[in-house]
């Protein structure tokens, strides 16, 4: 009579609790959180303005871990950047840490302003000849009072092997 309650008891609550909780939880969070970018290196030679598209968009712009821009010492415009289903993503070239924007932006020599003039500014730290570089999202407009602060749009920093 020993074996048999073992067996019955330890089978039929090891099946149902596995099979059921596992399955269902992770399909829900999986299906859920998945957004789909397209992807658009920002790579200018001079001055520049980028013109956003409707579709949902992942601007990438490069820098190193110091807050360099590694796409020049010019500024690039983004334009029509919709707040709603565009991203920024700054790319840290050989960087090993993600950063927050209040931890980049702390970063010696990097700026980041905000008004309805300009929308958002942010200014590199400059490079080893004092030249900087810019990235404006135009029209995007957002107060922060001491270090940048997005919470109106999405901006990720990331270290290149951190891309997905």
């Amino acid at each position: 009579s020993t074996d048999s309650s073992d067996t019955s008891s330890t089978d039929s609550s090891d099946t149902s609790s596995t099979d059921s909780s596992d399955t269902s939880s992770t399909d829900s969070s999986d299906s859920s959180s998945s957004t789909s970018y397209t992807v658009v290196n920002v790579d200018a030679s001079a001055e520049s303005t980028i013109t956003a598209t409707d579709a949902a968009e992942d601007f990438r712009y490069e820098i190193d871990s110091a807050g360099v821009s590694q796409e020049g010492a010019f500024t690039v415009t983004i334009d029509g950047f919709d707040i709603s289903s565009d991203k920024l993503t700054l790319v840290i070239v050989g960087g090993s840490d993600n950063l927050t924007t209040q931890e980049f932006d702390a970063l010696s020599g990097v700026e980041v302003t905000s008004d309805g003039l300009s929308g958002t500014q942010i200014f590199f730290a400059p490079d080893s000849s004092g030249q900087s570089g810019g990235l404006t999202l135009a029209g995007v407009e957002e107060s922060f009072d001491d270090t940048w602060t997005a919470t109106t749009y999405t901006v990720e920093i990331l270290a290149d092997t951190n891309i997905t």
